[in-house]
């Protein structure tokens, strides 16, 4: 728990604590993937619609930044990763 926190304020340096906070928003979407895939829980027709709701929302959000994750890497993108990664880490610690 102590890693995702510090990757979290690490990547404060390179993008802004929005940015941060909608992705971070990917560690309990994690969780639930991994209890769907671990464990063999039930994923029901609603749960499958709010899954494709947040990863619609996602692209919404940085539709402007979608380039910096494909083309170039920035500091913007790899504050991202960051968040991304620390959101991975959250997931494993639950």
């Amino acid at each position: 728990m102590t890693g995702a926190f510090v990757l979290n304020l690490y990547a404060l340096n390179f993008i802004p604590p929005g940015a941060s906070q909608v992705v971070i928003q990917l560690a309990p979407l994690f969780v639930m993937l991994g209890g769907v895939v671990l464990f063999r829980e039930p994923f029901r027709t609603v749960q499958w619609g709010g899954l494709c709701i947040l990863i619609v929302g996602l692209l919404l959000f940085f539709n402007h930044r979608l380039g910096d994750f494909v083309g170039n890497f920035t500091d913007y993108s790899f504050g991202e990763f960051l968040v991304v990664y620390a959101a991975c880490v959250w997931a494993s610690y639950s």
